[in-house]
C-alpha cells in the first residue's frame, strides 16, 4: 500500500471518484429493485385469493322435534330427579325422574313424559 499525503486537493479528488462509483452502482442495481418489487406485488396478488376463510355455520337440522341436551339434573324434595333439558328447537322442558340415571350433556328423546339415552354427546 502506498503511503501519500492527503491534502484537500486530493480528498476532493478521491471523494469525486466514490460518488462516482457509487452513483454508478445505484443506477446498476435500480432495474433489479423495480423487479424485485414487481415480483412482490404479484405474488401479493395472486395469493390474496387464497386467503382462509372463517368456517361457514353449519345448518341445524331438526331430525327429532322431541330430542334434546341435559343441562341440569337436580334432587327435587320428594326424593326424586328434575332433569331440564334444553330442545333442539330452543326451548327449556324439565322432566321429573325417579333416578338420576342422565349425566349434563347427555343427548335425549322426550316419548311421553320419559326420557330415553339417544346415542352420542352434545
Amino acid at each position: 500500500m502506498e503511503s501519500r499525503l492527503i491534502t484537500p486537493s486530493n480528498a476532493r479528488k478521491d471523494a469525486a471518484t466514490a460518488s462516482l462509483a457509487a452513483r454508478d452502482t445505484f443506477t446498476a442495481q435500480t432495474p433489479l429493485v423495480v423487479i424485485g418489487l414487481a415480483a412482490i406485488g404479484m405474488i401479493f396478488l395472486i395469493n390474496s385469493h387464497a386467503r382462509p376463510t372463517p368456517p361457514r355455520e353449519k345448518a341445524v337440522v331438526y331430525s327429532c322435534s322431541e330430542c334434546g341436551t341435559v343441562v341440569a339434573v337436580r334432587r327435587s324434595a320428594e326424593s326424586s330427579y328434575l332433569v331440564e333439558i334444553q330442545m333442539l328447537d330452543g326451548s327449556l322442558r324439565t322432566i321429573p325422574q325417579l333416578s338420576a340415571a342422565f349425566n349434563v350433556g347427555d343427548i335425549v328423546r322426550v316419548t311421553a313424559g320419559a326420557l330415553t339415552l339417544r346415542a352420542g354427546r352434545s
